[in-house]
């Protein structure tokens, strides 16, 4: 290879990597974020006993600051670099590792599966790239994984702030994130009655639309959204779906028919579909998966409380 070709291989790797690292937006990494816990934090999170009942599952929505986010109502839902860096210490020192999605469908089917004594199964909603890039490096440095359910539409539409499929490859790759959907183009709300008052995508009829319309607009997206991933994310693998708002219909519908042919069907093509709502450990046998929602105003001394007040009572050290 001549000099000058080496050069342009060069600068063509370089390019390359700054693309998959900061997503397409041109912006520097942060530096990593260092947490020091204290001799009482470490008090107060001393391991909880042991349980087999149940497996706590949290949800993040992005890491960053106020303004790295587009509206505000995205930025309350999100929490700060330093914020989840220290969760995760936390979490740490209180006996808890994570597991991957396939540990917790074992788990929830009722198969035996190696856990650890504090499983917790780490998921984040919209595929963000402050969400990757706050929280990749504290996965490696722990040893941990985290399941992203991905915003198919705004990846697709290259919406500023959402990663690319290029760190979506690369996540995947990594063995650090599992990667399912959130959305096809359905992560919005829609007007559903003459005033125009507004329900989520999948859980409402739009005005004037039948049921057999609604059918085939909702699950036309999920299927284009399925399609998408697993044409631009080798490995993807199709284990389970997180509805935006954690709302199929089973929350709140202008049908009641919605959440029963919706429900029924995303539990036959997935396996598992996670919600928010109620916040609660997720149970052996629960197709239909609670998590607990942390945001902005969480602090870890209410993780904490939650973890040990939703503890399930049937407690079992010895039993998968």
């Amino acid at each position: 290879m001549t000099p000058v070709r080496f050069v342009r291989a060069c600068l063509a790797a370089l390019a390359a990597a700054l693309l998959v690292a900061g997503c397409g937006t041109g912006t520097k990494p942060s530096p990593p974020v260092r947490v020091q816990l204290t001799a009482a934090e470490r008090a107060v999170w001393s391991p909880l006993p042991v349980s087999r009942g149940g497996i706590p599952v949290l949800v993040y929505h992005g890491i960053g600051r106020r303004t790295d986010f587009r509206t505000p109502a995205d930025a309350a839902y999100a929490i700060t670099k330093y914020d989840f860096a220290k969760q995760m210490a936390l979490l740490q020192a209180g006996g808890y590792h994570t597991i991957t999605l396939e540990q917790f469908r074992a788990w929830q089917q009722g198969r035996h599966v190696a856990l650890p004594a504090h499983p917790l199964l780490l998921t984040f909603d919209d595929s963000l790239t402050n969400s990757f890039d706050g929280a990749d490096d504290v996965l490696r440095k722990l040893g941990w994984t985290a399941v992203m359910f991905v915003d198919v539409g705004n990846v697709a539409a290259r919406t500023p702030g959402y990663a690319n499929w290029a760190r979506l490859a690369a996540a995947q790759r990594s063995g650090r994130w599992e990667l399912q959907l959130h959305a096809g183009r359905g992560h919005h709300n829609i007007a559903y009655d003459a005033a125009g008052t507004l329900g989520p995508f999948y859980a409402y009829r739009a005005g004037g639309e039948g049921f057999d319309d609604w059918w085939r607009r909702a699950s036309g997206d999920v299927e284009w959204g399925q399609a998408q991933l697993a044409a631009h994310v080798p490995g993807y693998k199709p284990l389970a779906f997180a509805p935006p708002y954690g709302n199929y219909g089973q929350v709140s519908t202008n049908d009641p028919r919605i959440p029963l042919r919706l429900g029924a069907w995303l539990r036959d093509r997935f396996g598992l579909v996670f919600v928010q709502e109620p916040a609660a450990y997720a149970r052996r046998g629960q197709m239909v998966v609670p998590r607990l929602q942390i945001t902005r105003r969480m602090a870890g001394g209410e993780i904490h409380a939650w973890l040990g007040q939703q503890l399930p009572r049937r407690l079992n050290p010895l039993r998968a």
